[in-house]
């Protein structure tokens, strides 16, 4: 579990990202999973991410990597 109110942690921010992608929980289950964090906090962990993505390249071959695994894994 991540501690409560670290802004800017990028380990996060993905984690949310994936689990935005991937899961079919609700923001409000995610961000109870990540230690109480509000909604907006989810929404906006993931649009980080989103973002860099589009300009940060090994950022996104980065993402695209955990993806692939997470993919792996559900397989």
């Amino acid at each position: 579990m991540c501690v409560k109110g670290r802004k800017g942690n990028e380990g996060r921010d993905m984690a949310i990202y994936l689990s935005r992608k991937y899961a079919i929980n609700t923001c409000d289950e995610i961000g109870e999973h990540f230690g109480g964090i509000r909604p907006s906090a989810v929404s906006l962990g993931s649009r980080r991410v989103k973002d860099r993505l589009k300009t940060d390249k090994a950022f996104k071959k980065l993402v695209r990597q955990l993806e692939s695994d997470v993919r792996d894994f559900n397989n």
